[in-house]
């Protein structure tokens, strides 16, 4: 504590490496003593004093000084956390309100800072990841304590201040935001006056200050949708923020959290005042990201409409990403110049699969986008067979037509034989593993219904074919884990979907010993793909299941691959597959246990006797550790025991 004069001096005359060493001193005490500090706040070395040393530091004025007690503010919230009896932490709440205070002073903007590089929130600048990662980060971790109320009600009263700088307004609005997701229902008067203080802003009134504004709005969106006299006002707001090019993107953001939170109270007239801005994106200067961020919004409220209306909207919003689209398709060659620009067909294509995307609804009859995506065929079978060499475009293309065949339904078979006839063809040219993941969605909307089971069938077998071809080359498993991945996601989809069709197939052997190789690539998503098929079938097998139309041939499947199947679970928990997985190697096994006890202890008592001794790396592991395992997962009751004994293996592997 004698040093705190010495920092003080050192701050007065601007000393900023000394300020800095001190305050590295400071926090190795503070490190050290913290639990003192909680034991005996009031003597020894755990006076409460000592916590001066943390205000000190943060109102040195220095985001680098300030930010080095970031760890101790974190560490302390930690242990008061512990505390069993609340009136404890009362002595605290003033040393957090003061951490509070200084947050606010830091995170002012300094008026002579380049405003595109704070519009633009550059992460690359140091104050900018500052306020937006290390301080939201740590209010959000610790401002429990003083309270997140306190904190509001104090911000607001320095917002309503008539003497102050937008900085100091921007900051508070900023401190706000942090914690606006904390406030209750019964703060609503509270917020209330808030709301409408922000909504009362002026046109001329700073920009960053009002951007800061918008993002209180977007973090109160649920507060907005339990007083639905506000959600217009508050749209309106937004909406005449889009034009203005400093603050368009947190407008459009802002705009998305309203219609998603307030789905079910947004009004038609809104969708006007969205579509006219979609209607003129080009005109305010919207980037694309803005734009697919309205599109969002807008199929949000259309998605609440009834058929007739939904049809409409729907077919006006998608008309103006189809035609740009369309005059790209006729007037440019097979070369793709200026990515990301509006030549460049993925831009129409990412804005289709917004719409799409969140315009799901269920209608009893037909789906009213069904014309809609009928009429979009033709548009993307050019597009797949003009850009069929470019995978980026080939992936959108796909990843577009899987939201319209997801929105729409089972509504659309007479798509079925040009798309999987065009997806066949494209896939044994050019293998793009998309074709793959659209042939899994195409599975899962028209599995259900008998009369597509043929038509799948022959799909799902016209794939089959390529992708073994692909995996036979050298290393060829190893070279494309995307290709197995979305493979193993069609394999799982069709066993759900059509289980005996799938375990009836000729080539259905060749499928589990590809899955044993493929497993150990260590591709996360990929294994998460086998160990999801694994479960498929081993759901099928079992009464209590849905797919209990095909159990013998399930259980069939299941009696001459089962060992394997537990073989690469056992392996991969002793160096296999990454130890990342361990827990997800661990939730499979266990459904097997689950579902087939006995039978899988067998398995599993077999696969231990053949797994290593040795890491990978070739250090021994202790002679009892797989018979433990064994002991201990006999008497496993529950996932989480079970999931905890595995990591435990699993480490002793990995060290």
């Amino acid at each position: 504590m004698a040093l705190r004069p010495v920092f003080q001096a050192c701050k007065d005359v601007d000393d900023f490496e000394r300020s800095k060493s001190l305050a590295k001193c400071f926090m190795s005490y503070l490190d050290s003593y913290l639990a003192f500090i909680l034991k005996d706040p009031d003597s020894g070395f755990g006076n409460m004093s000592s916590l001066e040393l943390l205000v000190d530091c943060i109102n040195h004025g220095s985001i680098k000084i300030g930010e080095m007690t970031f760890d101790i503010w974190d560490n302390l919230a930690e242990l008061l956390e512990r505390i069993p009896q609340p009136e404890m932490l009362e002595p605290f709440r003033s040393i957090f309100r003061r951490l509070m205070l200084g947050m606010w002073k830091l995170c002012q903007y300094d008026k002579d800072t380049q405003l595109d590089v704070i519009v633009n929130e550059d992460h690359n600048n140091d104050f900018v990841r500052f306020r937006t990662v290390s301080v939201y980060e740590l209010l959000h971790d610790v401002m429990w304590i003083y309270g997140e109320l306190e904190t509001f009600q104090e911000m607001f009263q320095i917002l309503l201040r008539s003497d102050n700088t937008w900085t100091e307004s921007e900051s508070a609005l900023y401190i706000m935001h942090i914690v606006a997701d904390e406030l209750r229902e019964s703060q609503s008067e509270l917020i209330g006056q808030l709301v409408r203080t922000l909504l009362s802003l002026q046109d001329n009134c700073h920009p960053l200050v009002k951007r800061s504004a918008i993002k209180v709005l977007h973090h109160l969106s649920d507060w907005i949708n339990s007083h639905q006299e506000t959600i217009d006002p508050v749209i309106r707001f937004m909406i005449t923020s889009l034009r203005n090019d400093r603050i368009k993107s947190a407008a459009a953001s802002g705009i998305q959290s309203i219609c998603f939170s307030c789905q079910k109270k947004i009004h038609i007239s809104h969708f006007e005042g969205l579509f006219q801005v979609l209607q003129s994106a080009e005109e305010l200067g919207l980037s694309n990201e803005s734009v697919i961020v309205i599109l969002k919004a807008l199929g949000c409220i259309i998605s609440h409409q009834p058929a007739d209306k939904y049809e409409s909207l729907m077919s006006n919003v998608v008309a103006l990403q189809v035609k740009p689209l369309h005059e790209i398709l006729v007037t440019q060659n097979t070369v793709v110049a200026g990515t990301g620009s509006k030549t460049d067909p993925c831009i129409w294509l990412d804005r289709l699969s917004s719409i799409f995307r969140t315009s799901v609804a269920t209608f009893p009859n037909i789906h009213p986008a069904a014309s809609i995506v009928k009429e979009l065929w033709p548009l993307f079978a050019q597009v797949l067979e003009k850009y069929q060499q470019e995978s980026r475009i080939t992936e959108r293309a796909c990843r577009a037509l899987r939201f319209m065949l997801r929105c729409v339904q089972n509504s659309v078979p007479e798509v079925l034989p040009p798309l999987i006839t065009i997806m066949l063809n494209l896939f044994t040219t050019n293998k793009h593993s998309c074709f793959l993941y659209l042939g899994s969605i195409i599975i899962d909307e028209y599995g259900g219904p008998v009369q597509y089971h043929q038509i799948l069938t022959e799909m799902f077998t016209a794939f089959v074919h390529p992708c073994f071809e692909r995996f036979s080359e050298e290393r060829g498993i190893i070279n494309y884990p995307d290709t197995v991945d979305d493979f193993f996601r069609l394999c799982g989809r069709f066993l759900q979907k059509c289980p005996s069709l799938f375990l009836n197939l000729p080539y259905l052997q060749n499928i589990f010993t590809l899955s044993s190789a493929a497993s150990k690539i260590g591709h996360r998503e990929a294994c998460l793909s086998i160990l999801k098929f694994y479960k498929d079938l081993v759901k099928a097998s079992f009464p209590g299941a849905k797919m209990t139309d095909a159990r013998t041939e399930a259980l069939t499947a299941l009696t001459a691959n089962g060992q394997s199947i537990i073989d690469v679970m056992v392996f991969g928990l002793t160096g296999d597959i990454p130890s990342r997985l361990s827990t997800e190697l661990a939730d499979c096994l266990w459904s097997f246990i689950d579902s087939c006890r006995n039978e899988t202890l067998q398995w599993i008592r077999s696969a231990l006797e053949r797994a290593p001794d040795v890491t990978p790396s070739g250090l021994a592991v202790r002679a009892d550790a797989k018979q433990r395992f064994y002991t201990d997962m006999d008497k496993c009751e529950d996932v989480s025991h079970f999931s905890s004994i595995c990591r435990s293996l699993s480490a002793k592997y990995n060290a």
